[in-house]
């Protein structure tokens, strides 16, 4: 597999051509301050996940229906200690 690297900021106005290139096979490796921060790589071709997809089971609506809750105070606000990081 060939492998490419990219700045960060660079590849954002490639992104069409990045995906190209990673279609093709191709890593690519997006770096910030010249540390590597992203790695793109192939995922198996449609052909070769087809069996997989072909496998799964039907999904089922509703099958874990009242098994989840959310909390009341789900939206409320965070309090300010944690937005400045104290204990």
């Amino acid at each position: 597999m060939l492998t490419q690297t990219l700045d960060f900021f660079e590849a954002q106005t490639k992104f069409t051509e990045i995906l190209s290139l990673v279609r093709t096979g191709t890593e690519i490796i997006l770096v910030q301050h010249n540390q590597p921060l992203i790695r793109l790589v192939p995922l198996a071709s449609g052909t070769e996940l087809q069996p997989v997809l072909d496998n799964l089971p039907p999904r089922v609506l509703g099958l874990h229906e009242g098994e989840g809750w959310i909390s009341d105070d789900f939206n409320a606000p965070l309090p300010e200690h944690f937005w400045l990081g104290e204990a």
